[in-house]
């Protein structure tokens, strides 16, 4: 069951971390295709699904740094887990 939000890039198919922390998975799982999760201390985890391109597999990102591509007309499924319950991403983005 998707717990997350669904993003349709407006300019560039680059996805970016949301915080710093640790690539704990990158590789394809079913029904999210290519996923990333990242570890960011204190049980919270972001996870980006349908990926196209990963430009990171393992170790530690910053802020901002650059993880995966998506294709031209792709959405990316983002979700946060906070202690392993799904949370709303929008409370976490504004």
């Amino acid at each position: 069951i998707n717990q997350g939000i669904k993003i349709s890039p407006t300019t560039g198919f680059l996805v970016t971390s949301v915080a710093p922390g640790k690539v704990v998975y990158a590789d394809h799982f079913k029904s999210y295709g290519k996923m990333i999760i990242i570890d960011h201390g204190r049980g919270l985890y972001t996870v980006y699904g349908h990926l196209n391109k990963f430009l990171i597999k393992k170790g530690r990102v910053d802020q901002g740094t650059q993880i995966a591509e998506l294709k031209r007309g792709d959405t990316l499924y983002f979700e946060i887990r906070n202690n392993g319950i799904p949370e709303d991403p929008m409370r976490w983005l504004k």
